[in-house]
């Protein structure tokens, strides 16, 4: 007992490690999130198919029942609503919030780099499509104007929503112009009066996807930030390659894409699945295989080598949106579980 006691004090004084662990310490207190959810849950008695939409807070994901997309609600899809509207309606706090759809590290960094770029940009105009809230983007707005050459930069938002709306859009936004929401000193630069009026730290407006759509050209943006933009539908995908899905002993399932292109009529698909190769590792990846198993057979009534998938598909229309967002604007980046992150 007292050689432990001696070895235990030793360890808590030793602090050697703390530089070079420096960075696993960050991935393991919030950096990293571990998640094995499947990607699709079947009902067979129901015949009902629901898909993993996300993390409402840690260990507690969300699945919702599948249906026909809107055609209309391209860019801006109500089945991401649906995930802002749970964390309202439980009333999770915004500390336990797990943010696994945007990076705000990456919005940052994007924001910088477009003012080191453009120095002279005095106004940055910003289009929003299907952000929600807008919570990580106003905090990534406060944290950019913490940097000395960056605090008189002003910031005009334009969040773009669809036909049906289940939450209060840029509600995050309207916070960071309250006086008495805000609980930072850097945050207070938003609420406070201008000099000029005419020309306010924050400006955001909330207005209707078919008005760009009709009009594309009246919402010339700097940036253009896209989350989610497009629905998925279920479906059963046979992987032509390997690819390692399990890390950290299958605490962290991530899926993998195949991206198809038909030629004529033009069409890109991707397909987002999870395959684990050697089952043999762990339990964990025999309870995953076996679930696998079971989902692939009542998603097609008949034991299959596919495996279950969510498929994402672009319609003539959503190609026509991403045409007009490229054509006005500078820089297009997009934030999609589908298609992982990019910039245009």
């Amino acid at each position: 007992m007292t050689n432990f006691e001696e070895w235990f004090n030793k360890t808590l004084q030793y602090s050697d490690h703390i530089k070079e662990w420096q960075s696993l310490e960050n991935l393991f207190l919030g950096e990293l999130i571990p998640s094995n959810n499947p990607l699709v849950l079947v009902d067979p008695s129901q015949l009902i198919n629901y898909e993993y939409l996300g993390e409402l807070s840690f260990g507690w994901g969300i699945y919702i029942n599948v249906f026909t997309p809107n055609p209309n609600d391209s860019l801006v899809p109500i089945s991401h609503q649906l995930k802002h509207y749970f964390k309202h309606l439980f009333n999770i706090d915004s500390g336990n919030i797990v943010h696994n759809d945007v990076s705000k590290i990456l919005i940052i960094k994007h924001l910088k780099n477009f003012l080191i770029q453009h120095p002279y940009t005095d106004t940055l105009i910003i289009n929003l499509f299907n952000v929600g809230d807008a919570e990580v983007f106003s905090e990534a707005f406060v944290d950019v104007s913490k940097h000395p050459e960056y605090c008189n930069t002003k910031f005009e938002i334009r969040i773009f929503v669809g036909q049906e709306s289940l939450i209060e859009h840029g509600l995050a936004l309207k916070a960071l112009l309250n006086p008495e929401t805000n609980i930072s000193e850097e945050a207070e630069v938003f609420s406070q009066p201008s000099k000029n009026r005419l020309f306010p730290k924050l400006r955001f407006s909330i207005n209707n996807i078919n008005d760009f759509v009709q009009n594309p050209e009246i919402y010339n943006a700097h940036i253009s930030f896209l989350v989610n933009p497009f629905a998925t539908k279920i479906t059963l995908y046979k992987p032509y390659r390997f690819y390692k899905s399990a890390y950290l002993n299958s605490l962290i399932i991530d899926p993998a894409t195949d991206v198809e292109i038909i030629q004529e009529p033009e069409k890109i698909t991707w397909n987002n699945y999870v395959k684990i190769e050697n089952t043999k590792e762990n339990l964990i990846n025999k309870l995953y295989n076996s679930y696998q198993i079971f989902t692939s057979g009542s998603l097609a009534f008949h034991a299959t080598e596919a495996v279950p998938a969510t498929q994402l598909s672009l319609t003539n229309r959503d190609q026509v949106l991403l045409e007009h967002l490229h054509e006005y604007s500078d820089w297009v980046i997009t934030f999609d579980k589908n298609l992982e992150s990019s910039s245009f």
